[in-house]
């Protein structure tokens, strides 16, 4: 009878503990979001505002060139564009390093495996991590039904993942890498700095 008793506070402790852990995993994931959400809007907020700043600055300085010097003007403009685009993408890509150490990282990859494993099904797979993230391969591998070998890549600088499915001969390319790629192509069109 006592042993019943026992179990039964075990049951309920074992239910509760379980309901708590859920609870957790799910703030945490709802902060996490919200953070890179956060993140993400700051970074590009801080890049609008510096880019603005020296845009404005090299047209202040391209209304002062005169016509004989216009081609020295010019060369320089094109030098300060790409230094200001650089001193940019150089900051962000350190601020990505930086989160790619943070403790919200392997919840990132675990959540981009599991977008990625939604559309691969069962079928196996080869995910391609950094050398520094493949402690996290456990935690990626479980979000995939099929067989999930994991395999290192000098490829991906920043972090994140690359799952090529063989069988649909479909790549999945989930990298802060490609991220920050495909910002610097949006900013070259949308940041003002062109040079006419």
């Amino acid at each position: 009878m006592a042993q019943d008793k026992l179990q039964q506070i075990i049951a309920a402790i074992t239910a509760e503990a379980d309901e708590r852990q859920k609870e957790i995993l799910e703030e945490a994931d709802a902060r996490l979001k919200k953070e890179l959400e956060r993140a993400e809007a700051e970074v590009l907020q801080e890049s609008y505002e510096l880019i603005r700043r020296k845009s404005a600055q090299i047209r202040e300085d391209a209304g002062r060139t005169v016509s004989a010097r216009q081609r020295e003007g010019r060369k320089a403009l094109f030098q300060k564009r790409d230094a200001i685009f650089h001193e940019v993408f150089d900051e962000t890509a350190k601020r990505l390093l930086a989160f790619s150490a943070s403790e919200e990282y392997p919840a990132f990859l675990t959540n981009s495996a599991r977008a990625i494993a939604a559309q691969c099904g069962s079928d196996s797979v080869e995910i391609y991590l950094r050398e520094q993230d493949l402690p996290h391969a456990p935690l990626i591998q479980q979000a995939f039904s099929g067989q999930a070998a994991v395999l290192p890549s000098t490829d991906i600088r920043l972090g994140g993942l690359v799952v090529f499915n063989g069988q649909k001969g479909l790549r999945f390319d989930d990298t802060l890498d490609t991220r920050l790629q495909e910002k610097r192509q949006w900013f070259m069109e949308h940041s003002g700095l062109t040079i006419g």
